[in-house]
C-alpha cells in the first residue's frame, strides 16, 4: 500500500485514470452517491486496477531464494544439490532490457513456460507504466494479463505464496476505496522519493500522503 500511494502520487494522470476506471466499473455506486460495497468491488472487472497493482509489484523487487534438492542445470551451467539459488527480480527484464540467451540452452520446460513476445523492452523499464500489463482483445477493449511481463513477487509454481489470492484481494479493495474517495496530492520533496528498505519485502523509507476528498 505504501508503494501504491507513492506511485499514484507521483503519477497523477495514472491516479485519475484509475479513478475514472473504478467509477465506470461500478456506475450504481456513482449514481447513488455512495461508496461501493465489498461485493461490488469483488465482482467488478477493472483491468486498470490490476495493472496498477502489478506494475507497483514489478518496481518494488526483492530476492527469492531456493535450494536445489538435486543436481541440476540452468542454461548450461551445472548447479549442484544443496546450492542456494537467488532470483533477483530487479535486473535485466525487469528494470533493464533482457540479456540475450541462446535458445538452444533452455530446457524444454523453460521454453514451454516462456512469456509471450509482447513485453516491450524498448520503453524505459524504470518508469511506472501500468499499461504494460494491458493487452488488446478482438473487440478493441483492453484486458489485464499478469503473464504479459516478468513477475516473481509471490513466487511461482507449487511453492508460490499460499496467501497470494487473499493478499491481492485485500490490496485491491483498499486501493479501490482510497482512490474512490480521495485524491492523493503532491507532497513536499523531503517527504517523497522512492528509496526503500530491503528485507523479506521491500518497504519505502518514506510513505506520506496528502489527501483531498473527492466525489464522483
Amino acid at each position: 500500500m505504501g508503494w501504491v500511494t507513492k506511485y499514484l502520487t507521483g503519477y497523477p494522470h495514472t491516479q485519475s485514470k484509475l479513478r475514472d476506471s473504478l467509477y465506470s466499473a461500478i456506475p450504481e455506486a456513482v449514481t447513488e452517491n455512495r461508496v461501493p460495497t465489498f461485493e461490488e468491488l469483488r465482482r467488478a472487472r477493472v483491468p486498470y486496477l490490476e495493472a496498477v497493482i502489478e506494475e507497483t509489484r514489478r518496481l518494488t523487487p526483492f530476492s527469492i531464494v531456493r535450494e536445489t534438492t538435486h543436481d541440476t542445470e540452468i542454461l548450461g551451467r551445472k548447479i549442484p544439490k544443496g546450492c542456494q539459488v537467488f532470483m533477483v527480480n530487479a535486473g535485466p527484464g525487469f528494470m533493464s532490457p533482457s540479456v540475450h540467451v541462446d535458445e538452444n540452452m533452455r530446457s524444454p520446460t523453460s521454453k514451454a513456460a516462456r512469456l509471450r513476445d509482447r513485453w516491450d523492452e524498448t520503453k524505459d523499464l524504470r518508469i511506472f507504466e501500468p499499461e504494460r500489463w494491458l493487452v488488446p482483445k478482438e473487440n478493441g477493449s483492453l484486458e489485464f494479463d499478469g503473464a504479459a511481463g516478468p513477475q516473481l513477487g509471490f513466487g511461482m509454481g507449487i511453492r508460490q505464496c499460499w496467501g497470494r489470492r487473499m493478499a491481492h484481494q485485500a490490496i485491491r479493495t483498499i486501493v479501490a476505496l482510497v482512490v474512490w474517495n480521495f485524491e492523493m496530492l503532491e507532497i513536499p520533496e523531503e517527504l517523497g522519493g522512492y528509496a526503500g528498505y530491503d528485507g523479506i519485502s521491500r518497504q519505502p523509507q518514506k510513505a506520506f500522503v496528502r489527501l483531498r476528498k473527492v466525489t464522483p
